[in-house]
């Protein structure tokens, strides 16, 4: 029989030391039976959600790429930076002497 740490029911939080020494377990519950709540000194400090869930919460899965949003950016050709004569394009010493 294999053994597995002792979590407690799903509606008692766990206290932060424990969650720290069973943080694998505590991320497995996560994941399998939902959110897992984290207490220091009887107060709530923080909830394990899975990943799933947190892309869920926060949109992550409906945002574009950077690259994405990037490209749909409209293009306009005619736009250029204006670049003055006294403008140093390169170095004015050498890199190495």
């Amino acid at each position: 029989m294999k053994w597995k740490p002792k979590s407690p029911p799903k509606d008692k939080p766990w206290q932060l030391q424990e969650a720290k020494a069973k943080l694998s377990h505590v991320i497995a519950l996560a994941q399998s039976q939902g959110d897992q709540t984290i207490t220091r000194h009887g107060k709530r400090a923080g909830i394990i959600v899975s990943p799933e869930r947190y892309d869920k919460l926060t949109g992550a899965t409906d945002r574009p790429s950077l690259i994405e949003a990037l490209l749909a950016c409209p293009k306009y050709p005619e736009f250029r930076i204006p670049r003055h004569k006294n403008d140093v394009v390169g170095r004015e010493r050498p890199l190495f002497d």
